[in-house]
């Protein structure tokens, strides 16, 4: 479902992307329909529930006493985050990361159906991987 919506919304983004950056290696050219940014870009709408309710539950671990006691000592709440909060759960949120990681790994075969089962890799990131002989 996600190639049939993705590809016709993103191809102007991605044609404006390619003909901008066009200095860079492996960007420029003609934009294909199913191509490595898209296959990118499906695999982290796939992996993104994960690992955000994960860091959440982690997140939520942190003692309230921890909490309030950087309040209590004139933390601001964004000061009380990045002190009190991050550094209890930074394991935690790490160990989402990498269970998206495994998960986006995993599901190649949405990578292959979306690519095209390349036999090579194309030089350009908008272009089109050639496909095995039938």
């Amino acid at each position: 479902m996600g190639v049939f919506v993705l590809i016709p919304r993103l191809k102007p983004a991605e044609q404006w992307f390619s003909d901008t950056f066009s200095f860079l290696p492996f960007v420029g050219g003609p934009v294909a329909g199913p191509n490595y940014f898209i296959a990118g870009l499906i695999l982290a709408i796939m992996i993104l529930p994960i690992v955000t309710a994960i860091s959440r539950e982690v997140i939520l671990t942190v003692p309230s006493a921890n909490k309030e006691a950087a309040l209590a000592l004139g933390a601001t709440r964004w000061e009380m985050i990045r002190m009190a909060v991050l550094p209890y759960s930074r394991a935690g949120i790490v160990g989402a990361s990498m269970l998206g990681l495994g998960r986006a790994i995993g599901e190649t075969i949405a990578v292959t159906l979306v690519i095209g089962n390349p036999r090579r890799s194309a030089r350009r990131s908008s272009r089109r991987a050639t496909r095995w002989p039938r």
